[in-house]
């Protein structure tokens, strides 16, 4: 629990993963940090996971580059409070976004391969309330459980910070694109997930909501702790 890292830090931290060396993060914030654009030419950096054979690269990429920490969001059709549908699962591990089309033909039934990794302990699933939706919808529609996660609200909550929303989170910690975040936001948080084709800019906003996470956490610990 975010109390508990207040509380004894050493003993929410991972010997092998964490460390807190002020004199290194003392001056980190997102200021050089960026989505690259969804061009042909940055395959490195984010894939589209859009058939079965893509879900288990993609399983296989963030397995074998050993990630202690995977970003994790979600987009979800909402039709009412009682029924929902995940319509979009993006990932960040190791510097790479991964955009899971959960409508495409066969992924639906491929994405249980995502349990090692998120029943994993030692890997921390890093999100923005996640209890909301995320935790419920991957339970309710794959089966899947987050083990060993780090709530980017709940922290924000504890360091009682003016904007508590991601997009804000962003903007504090000197995100250069946040206006292009912010705007995103308003047109995609809430649109239809269910649409096909995706388009590049809900591409785009879908990498925006966990391509920080990981380095979100980093500066969020550092700020409780010190």
């Amino acid at each position: 629990a975010i109390e508990a890292l207040i509380d004894q830090p050493g003993r929410c931290l991972r010997d092998a993963h964490d460390t807190i060396d002020f004199s290194e993060l003392v001056q980190m914030d997102l200021s050089q940090d960026d989505v690259a654009p969804n061009t042909n030419g940055q395959q490195d950096a984010w894939m589209l996971v859009d058939t079965p054979d893509r879900m288990e690269l993609c399983v296989k990429e963030i397995t074998d580059s050993r990630a202690s920490e995977i970003g994790l969001d979600l987009e979800c059709y909402n039709r009412s409070k009682y029924e929902q549908a995940t319509c979009l699962i993006q990932l960040h591990a190791n510097g790479k976004d991964y955009v899971i089309d959960t409508l495409a033909p066969g992924v639906w039934d491929a994405v249980h391969l995502l349990e090692p990794l998120f029943g994993d302990q030692g890997i921390v699933k890093i999100g923005h309330s996640v209890t909301g939706t995320d935790v419920p919808s991957l339970h309710r529609d794959f089966g899947l459980i987050l083990v060993n996660c780090f709530d980017t609200y709940e922290a924000a909550k504890v360091l009682n910070l003016r904007k508590q929303n991601l997009a804000g989170l962003c903007e504090h910690y000197g995100l250069r694109t946040s206006a292009e975040y912010l705007d995103l936001k308003k047109d995609y948080q809430n649109c239809d997930w269910r649409r096909r084709p995706l388009t590049e800019p809900m591409i785009q906003y879908g990498r925006y909501d966990a391509h920080f996470l990981v380095k979100l956490r980093k500066l969020m610990i550092r700020d409780i702790t010190r």
